[in-house]
C-alpha cells in the first residue's frame, strides 16, 4: 500500500504527527522509513505527497504538501440487506475503493437479527474499513454509512433522499443495461436466500425497477462489485 491517509487531528499545516498504535500500524502498512516520499491525503480533504522525517514505532514524523483534489465520487448508493459479518468488511472495503457515495445497510426478513449487532458496524470499525479502502485506492473521502434496522423505516424515511434511478437485484428481473442507466443511480441488494415477494413489491413501489446478472446465485460482495463495476468503467470492446 503507497497511499497514506491521515486523520485531520494529525495534521497541522505543513506537518502532520502519528502516535501509538497507529503509528505502529502505519509503520507495517507502508513500510516508512526517514527520509523517503509518499503519496498522501488527510480524510475528507485535499491529497498529495508526504515526506517521512522521522518515525518510530510509537511516533511517526511528517512534512505535508496536499493540493490536490480528491477523484469525484460516482454517484452509487448500495443498499445491502445485512450480511455476515466478514462480507460486511468486504462490502465497506469495495465501497470506499470504487468511489460509491453512501452505503445503506438494512433489515429484512431473511437476515440474520444478530447480524446487525456485530462489532464490524460499530462506528470505530465502519470508518476503520473505509479508510483502508480509501488508502488502497488512493482516495480521502469518506462514503457515509447508514444503518436501518426496521426495513419500513428505511423505506419511508431513507428512500425517498435516494436517487431517482433505482435499481433493485433479482435473479427475475430484467437484463441488466448499463448503457440506459443514468446516474446518480440507487442499487439494492438481497440477502443470499433472496428478497421475500412482499418487500419487492414494497421496492417497486418506491420505483425500483427489478433487474438481473444472470441465472447464477451470487454472494452479495459479487453482485455488488459487478454492479458497481458495469456502472462505473468503461468496457471496450477488443
Amino acid at each position: 500500500m503507497n497511499f497514506l491517509l491521515l486523520y485531520p487531528s494529525e495534521c497541522c499545516g505543513t506537518s502532520a504527527v502519528v502516535t501509538g498504535q497507529r503509528a505502529a500500524e502505519l509503520m507495517e502498512m507502508h513500510h516508512l522509513i526517514p527520509g523517503i516520499d509518499v503519496a498522501g491525503g488527510v480524510i475528507d480533504g485535499k491529497l498529495g505527497s508526504v515526506h517521512v522525517s522521522n518515525c518510530s514505532d510509537t511516533e511517526i514524523q511528517l512534512s505535508i504538501n496536499f493540493e490536490r483534489l480528491p477523484p469525484p465520487k460516482n454517484g452509487l448508493s448500495l443498499i445491502i440487506a445485512t450480511p455476515r459479518p466478514p462480507t460486511v468488511k468486504k462490502i465497506l472495503h469495495l465501497a470506499a475503493m470504487t468511489g460509491v457515495e453512501e452505503v445503506h445497510f438494512i433489515r429484512t426478513e431473511n437476515v440474520v437479527p444478530s447480524y446487525l449487532q456485530t462489532k464490524m458496524l460499530a462506528s470505530p470499525n465502519i470508518e476503520k474499513d473505509l479508510v483502508f479502502g480509501l488508502s488502497q485506492a488512493g482516495d480521502t473521502v469518506l462514503p457515509k454509512v447508514y444503518i436501518h434496522p426496521k426495513f419500513h423505516s428505511f423505506l419511508e424515511n431513507a428512500v425517498p433522499d435516494l436517487p431517482q434511478c433505482r435499481l433493485v437485484a433479482d435473479l427475475a428481473g430484467g437484463v441488466f443495461d448499463s448503457q440506459a442507466m443514468m446516474s446518480p443511480a440507487a442499487l439494492a441488494f438481497g440477502p443470499e436466500s433472496g428478497w421475500t415477494e412482499n418487500e419487492l413489491k414494497c421496492l417497486k413501489s418506491q420505483w425500483f425497477s427489478a433487474v438481473s446478472l444472470g441465472p447464477r446465485m451470487l454472494r452479495v460482495e459479487v453482485a455488488v462489485g459487478l454492479f458497481v463495476g458495469a456502472l462505473t468503467v468503461p468496457i471496450r470492446p477488443l
